[in-house]
């Protein structure tokens, strides 16, 4: 997004070495699963279904050369989105000597320079009290293109999720499943978690896309005119004690009242479940015990 030489040219030489050594920092403790990687899931997870059905595209960028650089996420032609993120419950916008409020300053200056681009800059910290400090003493000089955001810090995956509601409501979207049991749903997260420390720089959809490939038994297929066929429908309705559903892509059965149940591990816009659609059709079962050996 900028190059060496569009920061040296707008700011100075210093300003260049600290940004270098800043993004060298940043990459050296990438090592494992952060704060920081959970934040870019969660917001990955809040976009997608805009991305799915309404073709929104976003671009996802982390650890580049920026003075707010743990997230950038760049939507259409919306303001570029960065967010700075600190798992601390002292944070200050003005301690130090390169202050919080100085990266954000510039941050702004260097997008409107270099790109023409206006800025939404978040301070994203894991402790509530300190977020309503932060909120109370913003500079007035970023006030207009900054914010403060309050993310809860790691805890227990299902924990965590009732802290954050509408992050639990965006995975169960993604989810191959209605209702997903709580392991489905981590395993949505760790498939997303994995594309995401994987490429770090990526389209939304490519990153979705992964997770995808990674957990196709577990994200909902992201064809949306995916339907059962006719043949298929009939055959499964007249299945004494036999219910199914179909939705997200996929087949979701029970049979006697809930006594046995599953799910195909593949979507309907796989060969997979083709062949299972064909096989159906070829035998067609009257009984579940009939049927059971298709599935």
């Amino acid at each position: 997004m900028y190059t060496p030489a569009d920061i040296q040219q707008q700011f100075d030489a210093a300003t260049l070495a600290y940004l270098q050594n800043k993004t060298r920092g940043g990459d050296s403790g990438q090592k494992g699963t952060r704060y920081e990687d959970y934040f870019a899931v969660y917001k990955l997870t809040q976009l997608a279904q805009a991305i799915l059905e309404t073709g929104l595209t976003a671009a996802f960028r982390s650890q580049i050369l920026a003075f707010v650089d743990d997230l950038i996420i760049d939507i259409d032609a919306e303001p570029l989105q960065h967010y700075q993120l600190k798992n601390s419950p002292t944070v200050s916008w003005n301690a130090g000597d390169r202050p919080i409020q100085a990266d954000f300053d510039k941050q702004q200056q260097l997008n409107q320079a270099q790109l023409n681009r206006e800025s939404d800059l978040s301070l994203v910290v894991s402790d509530a009290n300190c977020a309503k400090r932060l909120q109370n003493t913003m500079p007035g000089a970023i006030a207009p293109f900054s914010r403060v955001q309050y993310f809860p810090k790691p805890s227990p995956l299902l924990a965590w999720l009732e802290q954050v509601p509408e992050w639990k409501q965006a995975i169960v979207y993604l989810s191959a499943f209605d209702n997903p049991e709580p392991d489905k749903m981590e395993y949505v997260v760790k498939a997303l978690m994995g594309a995401w420390i994987t490429c770090k720089t990526a389209s939304a959809l490519e990153l979705l896309t992964i997770a995808q490939q990674q957990s196709p038994q577990y994200i909902r297929s992201f064809q949306t005119d995916l339907t059962l066929d006719v043949e298929v429908k009939t055959i499964l309705g007249n299945i004494p004690d036999f219910r199914y559903s179909f939705s997200k892509g996929f087949l979701h059965w029970d049979y006697a009242d809930g006594l046995i149940s599953g799910t195909p591990p593949y979507s309907a816009d796989t060969d997979a479940f083709r062949r299972l659609q064909e096989r159906i059709k070829e035998r067609k079962p009257t009984t579940f015990e009939e049927l059971e050996n298709l599935l």
